[in-house]
């Protein structure tokens, strides 16, 4: 299961397979925030087949963190294995939690820099650069669709706008 942290609630994004009943997640993610480290559970199931290998419930629940802050947890569970998570499996989990925070931390880098490079910091509008691409895709639109697609350009020239700029201040 995959859980964002939005606030102080836990949101579900994904799970796969059979899930852990709510309140026993619920724990394990308080734990998480709580400590914002890892918590793993290890629960002896049976002596499984013919009594010669013992069963398991293991469950791992790992932070994710993205610029240093707990952004979500992903949390595994092995059903009636007789396999735990060792110390290997541990470490092993947390290098792929600390690889999905970085994974995501770069795509939120991404998209600031996409958003930088398209909007005017000061006003938050389109910048020249991001006009000039939605209009070319307005027009592929309107070519495409002749007839039914229908659109619009308004132009406004603004006169002493320096005025604007000396009383609001420019972002410079």
């Amino acid at each position: 299961m995959v859980h964002h942290l939005a606030g102080e609630a836990w949101e579900e994004w994904a799970h796969v397979g059979k899930v852990l009943d709510k309140p026993q997640v619920e724990q394990y993610l308080a734990h998480v925030k709580d400590n914002q480290s890892t918590w793993i559970n290890n629960s002896f199931s049976s002596k499984g087949e013919g009594g010669k290998r013992a069963t398991y419930n293991s469950v791992a629940c790992l932070p994710i963190f993205v610029d240093e802050h707990l952004y979500g947890a992903l949390t595994l569970c092995n059903f009636n294995s007789n396999r735990y998570f060792d110390r290997q499996d541990q470490d092993t989990l947390n290098l792929i939690s600390r690889q999905l925070g970085s994974q995501l931390q770069q795509l939120k880098h991404r998209e600031n820099l996409l958003k930088m490079s398209t909007t005017d910091s000061l006003t938050g509008l389109l910048n020249r650069q991001a006009l000039l691409a939605r209009l070319e895709q307005e027009l592929v639109m309107f070519e495409q669709q002749a007839g039914t697609y229908h659109c619009s350009l308004a132009y406004i020239d603004l006169d002493n706008f320096k005025i604007v700029n000396e009383l609001l201040g420019l972002d410079l």
